[in-house]
């Protein structure tokens, strides 16, 4: 006799083929590359902050975006902060503005949630519904790359990346395979902070152990880097967002890609511009000479002592 299957039972294979896909972000991209992990060389570009320069901030953007597809990259990161937020412009309508230029990419494309993405617990509500998880993690070639949300507070009204989120972390971290390289992801360069977030990096970092680990943050809109042992701690500038003061790159304050080339041993990291291209010490001296002097973190955060 055969049997049949109820309308219950149906539904519960639903859900559980379901699950995987609830359970990341960007699920057929991460399958994608997945499947096109090998050992060799690759390379990636992160796009930066958009929020605060007024109109021009999407065509900026935009030619940023053509840009990097340019490059023939295995995958494009965006690092936060591609919508205004809180403003009198429904929040569907900002958002759909920027999915009209990211649905009909042709290349694997990954976001972190800035704090003007996320601001509240209905934008929260949007981004998980909507564009994905805020937290998630995939392997590709030697690397292991994780994506974090600094913005859980404005999500929960809980301080730091939220318990949840924590547990993920050093699950993930704990399972890493002996000598892969770490690069995470996310907004806010908590290293600089000197609140719950700075905290709870400590404890990231002691769960990276001994493995070698690049961070890529945004949110101050300009390029510094400083590295530290086994450690490169980099925040990139805007791609459309509004700059502190002037256009000058010797401060890091300049509208451009970074690129990041893996290589199985070693990453090497340049910075695009137009019609330029600057190497990975124009951000190591942009540190020295703009996040020293204060004028980036001015009534905005307090530089943490061992970054000095």
């Amino acid at each position: 006799m055969r049997k049949t299957i109820s309308i219950v039972q149906a539904i519960l294979i639903l859900i559980l083929f379901a699950l995987p896909l609830l359970a990341t972000n960007f699920p057929k991209d991460i399958q994608r590359i997945e499947r096109q992990s090998r050992r060799g060389d690759f390379h990636f570009i992160v796009i930066g902050d958009r929020t605060g320069a007024g109109p021009e901030s999407w065509a900026i953007f935009d030619h940023g975006l053509r840009k990097a597809i340019s490059e023939k990259p295995a995958f494009i990161i965006f690092i936060g902060d591609i919508i205004q937020g809180g403003s009198s412009v429904p929040l569907q309508t900002q958002w759909q503005e920027a999915k009209e230029r990211l649905d009909s990419l042709d290349i694997p494309f990954f976001m972190v949630p800035g704090n003007h993405d996320i601001f509240s617990p209905q934008s929260a509500s949007y981004w998980k519904d909507v564009i994905g998880a805020t937290w998630f993690s995939f392997n590709f070639n030697d690397y292991h790359f994780l994506f974090l949300s600094t913005e859980e507070r404005a999500g929960t009204g809980r301080a730091g990346f939220g318990e949840d989120q924590l547990a993920f972390i050093q699950n993930d971290l704990m399972r890493l395979e002996p000598g892969a390289s770490v690069i995470i992801f996310l907004h806010q360069p908590v290293w600089l902070y000197d609140e719950q977030l700075k905290e709870e990096w400590k404890m990231i970092n002691a769960w990276v152990g001994e493995h070698s680990m690049t961070a890529i943050a945004g949110h101050f809109h300009v390029l510094a880097e400083k590295k530290k042992q086994n450690r490169r701690l980099l925040m990139v500038g805007p791609t459309g967002g509004r700059m502190r003061m002037g256009y000058n790159p010797e401060l890091g304050l300049m509208h451009h890609l970074t690129k990041v080339a893996c290589m199985p041993d070693s990453l090497s990291i340049t910075f695009l511009e137009s019609n330029r291209e600057y190497p990975e010490d124009l951000a190591l001296k942009a540190y020295q000479r703009y996040l020293k002097s204060l004028l980036l973190l001015k009534g905005s955060a307090k530089i943490n002592a061992e970054m000095q």
